[in-house]
């Protein structure tokens, strides 16, 4: 009986800029690492939905749109441990999904919510291995990085040839705060990165490289650029 009352109170409704602090406070609950600035760029780049419980914030699901609304990405999906398994993130996902116009949609899945993405219709496609750790930037005098910096409009072009995807105005989005940076040969890009301030640490991605060599490449003559804590998140095909 207390689940269902629970459950007929909880109401879900369009995020706004305006909520950007109340959905840090879910995130740090989580112990992730979004700063206010990162909510107040996410909302504004996205869709998004909150599940409130008279009146609380209790959970949120951001969808994000490529250009063409050939394939919308979902994340920040969080729920409040205190009101989990009741339906309230799947409530929250059919909504995002029935009202978008987006031809297919992509998630990454945790494995604690791989069983409810799969009744909403998803398959796996693939795996993710995400690497962090600590940069240590090196002396621009001890030898001479490779790596320069691209333009967003080549850096755009240069990831849709990798991927099919055409997604500039999320890259736009991130122009502010992140630095762009790509390996060539022969005068042609090999490897490129966005490297991104996220939180109060560095995200590598979207990252695109032609061989293992030149990713590899691309990574040892990051510390010219970048250092601190650093995370990236690698992904890998399951075809």
């Amino acid at each position: 009986m207390a689940l269902s009352l629970i459950r007929s109170g909880i109401d879900l409704a369009a995020l706004s800029h305006q909520d950007s602090s109340r959905c840090q406070v879910l995130s740090q609950q989580e112990g992730w690492p979004h700063t206010l600035g990162d909510w107040e760029l996410q909302l504004t780049q996205s869709i998004s939905i909150g599940a409130f419980y008279n009146h609380e914030l209790i959970g949120t699901a951001l969808i994000w749109h490529c250009d063409d609304n050939s394939l919308a990405t979902i994340g920040m999906v969080i729920v409040a441990r205190d009101f989990r398994r009741q339906g309230i993130a799947e409530r929250m996902l059919s909504k995002l999904m029935n009202e978008s116009t987006a031809k297919a949609f992509s998630l990454i899945a945790t494995p604690a919510g791989l069983e409810l993405y799969q009744r909403l219709g998803f398959n796996t496609v693939g795996y993710i291995s995400q690497y962090q750790g600590n940069l240590n930037a090196q002396d621009p005098q001890s030898g001479v990085s490779t790596l320069q910096e691209m333009s967003l409009e080549d850096f755009c072009e240069f990831d849709l040839r990798a991927t099919g995807i055409p997604r500039a105005k999320i890259l736009e989005s991130f122009a502010d705060t992140s630095k762009i940076l790509v390996l060539r040969k022969n005068n042609k890009p090999i490897a490129a990165g966005m490297v991104r301030k996220t939180g109060i640490n560095l995200t590598v991605g979207p990252l695109i490289s032609a061989s293992d060599k030149a990713l590899i490449e691309w990574w040892q003559q990051l510390p010219h650029f970048a250092n601190g804590f650093i995370r990236s998140d690698l992904y890998c095909s399951n075809l």
